[in-house]
């Protein structure tokens, strides 16, 4: 029987291989992608506008409602019978008294569908419920169809979608599955065939399937051997992932707060990866440098200052930070590069070497001091 300590020696070797590999192919520029160059990444927007210049008939592709078509094969029983798309017309984010639609496809026979587009951002209030509301007014029962888009086929949260007839559909299956049916249609057709392969990739990376084909077999090869093994270490993943984040993030800034005259508290949502989890800086009693993420998982990273001094209720936007709300009076700003969403990666990272994160916060927390101070916050 294998133990537990020989998978973990096993996968060891296969990720050093992956390394190798990955190493190799961008030493051969394999890894260049021109989406992340323009910043795609976790953007939806920017996603949703790639996408429908794909399913656009009318699009500088030139294949007509070839790429519509094989949309439509990859969603399934989830689109509305009898949508055409030889007349198809494709929108983003359009907006409508009910709030703002992603992606908007509409047939000159008075048929729609609707595409919600969520990789991290949070659900709206009711916003499935409104789109709904919207879709049977204007184009009817069993005209139209509503679709929610996310990385893995997560449902919407009850607020937004309970009670609502909508479907699920996924970047990890549903996109790739389609990018995969588009490359094979247009293999003579080497740009739109590049292009498409460097949108696939960069939804590989955003999926966590971007390891070689066959080190990802020899992987699952070494896990079916030792199902044992599997599910211990699965079991014990999170507490793993939270004593590296203990150990190597969180100790040394609470040494660093205490050094600072600062407090340090680790919300509780934040072990248990639910949304919304953080952990702040405490500058003065209810004045806090506060660092936070919106969706299930440690993903869409963000920090600001939060303010509920009765007596400093002015807004006003610090210089590198976004336009300030309610909550973050004085604005907020996401976390760089792959800081910005947390995978399991990101915590191996961290355990490997914290030190570039840990100077990351200790620079942001450094600076949103002393623009506070300049700016009578303090």
């Amino acid at each position: 029987m294998v133990s537990a300590n020989d998978l973990l020696r096993r996968a060891s070797i296969i990720a050093e291989r992956e390394k190798a590999i990955k190493r190799g192919a961008f030493l051969r520029g394999e890894r260049f992608n021109v989406f992340r160059m323009c910043h795609v990444d976790h953007y939806e927007n920017k996603h949703s506008s790639i996408i429908a210049e794909w399913l656009n008939p009318k699009g500088t592709h030139g294949q007509g409602d070839l790429f519509l078509k094989l949309f439509l094969d990859a969603v399934g029983d989830a689109r509305p019978g009898g949508f055409r798309t030889g007349t198809a017309k494709v929108s983003t984010e359009v907006t409508i008294d009910q709030g703002r639609l992603d992606l908007l496809l509409e047939d000159q026979a008075g048929n729609a569908i609707i595409v919600e587009n969520k990789i991290y951002a949070a659900d709206q209030d009711a916003q499935l419920k409104r789109y709904d509301q919207f879709a049977q007014k204007k184009y009817g029962p069993g005209r139209y169809a509503l679709l929610y888009l996310t990385l893995f086929g997560d449902n919407a949260n009850g607020k937004s979608g309970e009670g609502v007839a909508y479907s699920t559909i996924s970047y990890q299956g549903t996109i790739l599955g389609w990018l995969r049916r588009c490359i094979k249609e247009v293999c003579d057709k080497p740009f739109l065939r590049e292009s498409l392969t460097q949108y696939g990739n960069l939804v590989k990376q955003l999926t966590g399937q971007d390891m070689d084909e066959r080190n990802s077999k020899d992987l699952v090869a070494e896990m079916l051997r030792e199902p044992e093994g599997v599910a211990a270490i699965i079991k014990a993943s999170l507490e793993w992932e939270n004593t590296v984040l203990r150990e190597a993030l969180f100790v040394p800034l609470q040494k660093y707060a205490e050094e600072n005259d600062l407090g340090f508290e680790v919300s509780e949502s934040f072990w248990t990866k639910s949304s919304w989890g953080l952990f702040k800086f405490i500058v003065q009693p209810k004045l806090s440098i506060v660092f936070q993420y919106e969706r299930q998982g440690r993903n869409s990273f963000y920090y600001g200052i939060t303010d509920e001094r009765l007596d400093k209720r002015i807004k006003k936007t610090l210089p590198g930070l976004q336009g300030g709300n309610d909550t973050w009076r004085y604005g907020w700003c996401y976390l760089d590069g792959i800081y910005r969403n947390w995978t399991v990666d990101t915590v191996a990272r961290i355990a490997k070497d914290s030190e570039e994160l840990l100077a990351c916060i200790k620079n942001a927390v450094e600076r949103l001091l002393k623009e506070m101070k300049e700016n009578s916050i303090l």
